[in-house]
C-alpha cells in the first residue's frame, strides 16, 4: 500500500476544498459549528487553524481563492514529479500540489482513501514518497565545525551511523527550519559527510541560507562543500509491521533492523537496487494510549 499524508489544508482537492468554502460563506459564522468541520475529516491538528478561520469571511474567502485549483489551470504543466509518479499514476492516485510537487493525497479502489490508508498505516505498514524533501549532503574535513555554526546541535560528538533531530538558525538565533542530521561515514561517493532532511516547503529559502554561508565559510578557508541531491528519492516506511517489510527485502546480514535503535542509519546495497541506500530508523507511529507512550519507529529510505 503506497500513501501520502492527507493532513494539511492544502493537500484537499482543489474541487473540494472549493465547494467546501462556498458552502461555508454561504452561513452566518455563528452556524459553523464544529460537528459540521468534522464531517470534512480534518485531522486534529487542523482543528486549530480552522477555529481561527470560523466568523472570518473575508480571510477563509482569500485563503479559498489563493488554494482552489481551478479547472482552466494545468496544474501538471507547472509542478514537479517525483520518481514515482507514473507509480502514482498507474494506482489511481489522486494527485495535489504540495510543495511544488505533484503529489498522491490518497488512492482509487476498496482499499483506498484516507480512512482505510490511514488504518492501514495504524495496523500494518505503508510508504509515503516524500522525495519533495530537501536532502544535502555536506562535505570536507570542516563540514562538522561549518554546520555546528548554523544548527543547534552537537555534532561533533554525533557519532557515525546516528542520527539527530535539530534546527536550522539564523545569525539572531532564530528558527529557520527544523531539519534531521545523520552522521553517515562514508556515502555512496567513498567520501565522509553529514546528511540533512530540510522540508520540501523550505526548501529554497534554506538552500539560500546555507550556500550564503558556505560561500562565506570557503573565504575564511575552511574546507566545506554542500550538495543537494536532486536525483536520488526519500521513502518513508511506516507503522507498526514498518520493519518486518523492510527486513523482508535485506538479508539479516545485510542489515539487521533488531539491532538497529531509534536514530540510527546505515548505508546498506540490496540487490534489487543499482545503487547504495541510506536506511534510517527516524520516524515513528504511534500506537496504545498516550499515557502508555508506545511508539514504533518506522523507517526513511533514501536511494
Amino acid at each position: 500500500m503506497v500513501a501520502y499524508r492527507a493532513s494539511r489544508w492544502l493537500e484537499l482537492s482543489g474541487t473540494f476544498r472549493h465547494s467546501f468554502c462556498q458552502d461555508w460563506l454561504a452561513r452566518p459564522a455563528r452556524q459553523v459549528q464544529r460537528k459540521q468541520l468534522d464531517s470534512v475529516e480534518f485531522f486534529s491538528q487542523n482543528w486549530r487553524r480552522c477555529q481561527l478561520f470560523a466568523g472570518k469571511r473575508t480571510s477563509l474567502r482569500a485563503i479559498c481563492t489563493a488554494t482552489t485549483v481551478h479547472p482552466s489551470t494545468s496544474v501538471e504543466e507547472t509542478l514537479k514529479h517525483t520518481a514515482l509518479y507514473e507509480n502514482h499514476l498507474k494506482l489511481e492516485g489522486k494527485m495535489v500540489p504540495f510543495a511544488g510537487y505533484a503529489l498522491p493525497v490518497m488512492y482509487a479502489g476498496a482499499k483506498g482513501g484516507i480512512k482505510n490508508e490511514h488504518l492501514q498505516v495504524r495496523e500494518s505498514a505503508g510508504v509515503f514518497d516524500v522525495s519533495h524533501m530537501g536532502q544535502v549532503r555536506v562535505y570536507g574535513s570542516d563540514r562538522i565545525r561549518f554546520l555546528e555554526r548554523l544548527v543547534v546541535a552537537d555534532l561533533l560528538t554525533l557519532k557515525e551511523g546516528h542520527a539527530v533531530l535539530s534546527l536550522l538558525t539564523n545569525e539572531r538565533g532564530g528558527i529557520i527550519d527544523d531539519t534531521i542530521i545523520t552522521n553517515i561515514g562514508r556515502d555512496h561517493t567513498g567520501s565522509e559527510a553529514l546528511n540533512m532532511v530540510i522540508n520540501g516547503a523550505c526548501v529554497e529559502k534554506d538552500m539560500t541560507h546555507l550556500k550564503a554561508h558556505e560561500k562565506a565559510s570557503r573565504e575564511e578557508g575552511m574546507d566545506v562543500r554542500l550538495e543537494r541531491l536532486m536525483d536520488r528519492s526519500l521513502l518513508a516506511l511506516q507503522g507498526p509491521r514498518a520493519m518486518e517489510v523492510l527486513q523482508s527485502l535485506a538479508g539479516r546480514g545485510t542489515l539487521n533492523l533488531e539491532q538497529m535503535a531509534f536514530m540510527n542509519a546505515h548505508m546498506v546495497k540490496l540487490p534489487m537496487f543499482s545503487d547504495y541506500l541510506l536506511v534510517s530508523r527516524c520516524g515513528y507511529t504511534w500506537r496504545g494510549r498516550i499515557r502508555n507512550k508506545r511508539f514504533k519507529p518506522g523507517c526513511a529510505i533514501t536511494f
